[in-house]
């Protein structure tokens, strides 16, 4: 006798929900995400989706979320890190931004439909805004602190300038159809945003 079919707890269904919803954003595009359209890939009521999600924004910010989890958090140990020379500090966070952490084909495809999405959606422009400037703020610090003479301002424009070049990075690094890219590109990727960090004032 089979047994019977277990319920899926609200951390697995949430869980389920955001996989949809970037699988429908990666294949769709972003004219195919709503919340009507996860819960029928799901198959749920939309009123048992808003239970997860009460709104598109909501969904919007969760995807954000999971998204750059792994950037932010590479970022915040390398801001962290003890016993370390804040020269070593920055040095770690963009290897591991641009070697340790590459996108999949997936995933950068995800990416660009994200940033197609916040152009036709204020809630998902405000949420790429958020973690942009968390993004920049945290490599802004970590430049100041190995290049405590630095301006502020200089700081932050080279700050944006590296997340510009990680980020715009999923447009030229060429990916195989299995999603991989040779270890020289992201090499050159480390190279440049350390060249970009560490230029003379």
């Amino acid at each position: 006798m089979a047994a019977p079919n277990r319920r899926k707890t609200a951390d697995e269904r949430r869980t389920e929900v955001l996989e949809v919803a970037a699988k429908i954003l990666s294949t769709e595009g972003a004219a195919g995400l709503s919340l009507r359209a996860v819960a029928g890939k799901v198959g749920i009521k939309l009123a048992s989706l808003q239970y997860y999600f009460p709104t598109f924004a909501s969904l919007v910010e969760a995807l954000v979320q999971t998204m750059v989890l792994r950037h932010t958090e590479g970022l915040q140990l390398a801001e962290n890190a003890s016993g370390k020379s804040p020269m070593h500090d920055l040095k770690s966070a963009l290897r591991w931004l641009a070697v340790d952490v590459p996108m999949s084909l997936e995933e950068a495809g995800l990416e660009i439909q994200f940033w197609a999405l916040a152009q036709l959606n204020q809630e998902a422009q405000s949420a790429l805004n958020n973690y942009h400037g968390a993004y920049v703020a945290l490599l802004e610090k970590l430049v100041l602190k190995a290049l405590p003479g630095l301006s502020e301002k200089d700081a932050c424009t080279r700050a944006k300038l590296i997340a510009s070049l990680l980020e715009g990075s999923v447009l030229f690094v060429t990916l195989d159809s299995s999603g991989e890219a040779s270890d020289a590109d992201y090499e050159d990727l480390y190279e440049t945003a350390l060249m970009i960090a560490l230029q003379p004032a």
